[in-house]
Order: structure tokens, then C-alpha cells, then sequence
């Protein structure tokens, strides 16, 4: 009796699994895109992140005035580009600046984040962040 419960379990779990398939596997291309640039050099990764940079920054009213490479890491699995940047403008745009760039299709991530009060004008802040984006390496 108790074999056959805990078989009947599985074969309800494997049920569950395959019903399930479509939408699992919807996920993982949608991932996969993101972090999928087999065929991508360095030089063309670099540029995407500065186009997406300028572009968000751009339509959010933020200034940029200083923006960095930072040395690449890689482990088995992946490789980070990371970016350090200065931005100036509203709090609220650089929220929206930050969001933007986290739901594109490339897989971006804030590592670290300061921000202080611009001295120059009370309704502005001055923000120090290190940005990474992630692809999967070339094997």
C-alpha cells in the first residue's frame, strides 16, 4: 500500500510536470535570450551596454558625467561586464532609469548603489553604482 501511494504521487507530479512543459519552457527561452551572445565579440557587448546606458539615461533626464568599463569576470558559466557609473538628476528617474534597464531583454544588474544629496540643487541626487550585465559564455 505504501509503494503504490508514493508511486501514485510521482505519476501525479510527472502529470504535473508535462501540463506544465509549455509554460517552463516559454521561461527558459525567454532567459536563454537574455543571456544568450554565443556569437558576440566583447567590443559589440561593450556597446550595447553603452548604447542601453545612454538611451535610458537619455529618456529619463539623467546625466551621466562619468562612466567606466570595469574589469570582466567569468566563471564556468557565465561572463560579467561590469560598468561603473556616476548619474545626476531626480530620484524618481533614476528609479525609472534603474527599472528600465533591468526589463530589457539583456539581463542587467545593480551590484552596488550610493546616493547622496546634490549641494547644488535640494530636489537632485548624485549617485555612485556599479552595473553588471551578464551573458553566457562561450564554450
Amino acid at each position: 500500500k505504501g509503494k503504490i501511494t508514493l508511486q501514485e504521487k510521482k505519476i501525479k507530479q510527472n502529470i504535473r510536470s508535462v501540463r506544465e512543459k509549455p509554460t517552463l519552457e516559454d521561461s527558459y527561452r525567454s532567459m536563454r535570450s537574455k543571456l544568450d551572445l554565443s556569437k558576440t565579440s566583447d567590443d559589440d557587448v561593450w556597446d550595447s551596454i553603452q548604447r542601453d546606458i545612454d538611451q535610458f539615461a537619455k529618456a529619463n533626464h539623467l546625466g551621466l558625467p562619468d562612466m567606466k568599463r570595469k574589469v570582466s569576470t567569468e566563471d564556468d558559466y557565465f561572463k560579467k561586464y561590469n560598468v561603473g557609473l556616476q548619474a545626476e538628476g531626480k530620484l524618481s528617474d533614476l528609479l525609472t532609469f534603474l527599472s528600465d534597464l533591468v526589463r530589457t531583454k539583456r539581463l542587467y544588474l545593480v551590484d552596488s548603489l550610493r546616493i547622496i544629496p546634490s549641494q547644488d540643487d535640494p530636489d537632485k541626487i548624485k549617485a555612485t553604482l556599479n552595473l553588471v550585465r551578464a551573458t553566457l559564455k562561450n564554450n
